[in-house]
């Protein structure tokens, strides 16, 4: 889950669970892909296409507010 605040917007959605794939649809934008960027490069992404048509120079706070982590199994077999 990632806690997003756009200064100014307060209408704009606050939190956003991600997908398995680890994107999100954002209000304006749509589909989000934020799996394998930075909170800073997801940030610069999100203010780039804000800006393409809807928002001026919005200000951006992105932060985790919750992961959960994806269990993996090992199996070893001995022979």
């Amino acid at each position: 889950m990632l806690r997003i605040t756009i200064y100014g917007h307060g209408d704009l959605p606050p939190e956003v669970v991600l997908s398995a794939d680890g994107s999100f649809i954002y209000t304006f934008i749509g589909q989000v892909r934020a799996a394998g960027l930075t909170v800073p490069q997801l940030t610069e992404s999100m203010a780039r296409r804000l800006e393409e048509g809807y928002l001026v120079a919005p200000q951006i706070t992105i932060a985790v507010a919750q992961y959960s982590s994806q269990q993996v199994y090992v199996l070893v077999l001995l022979c």
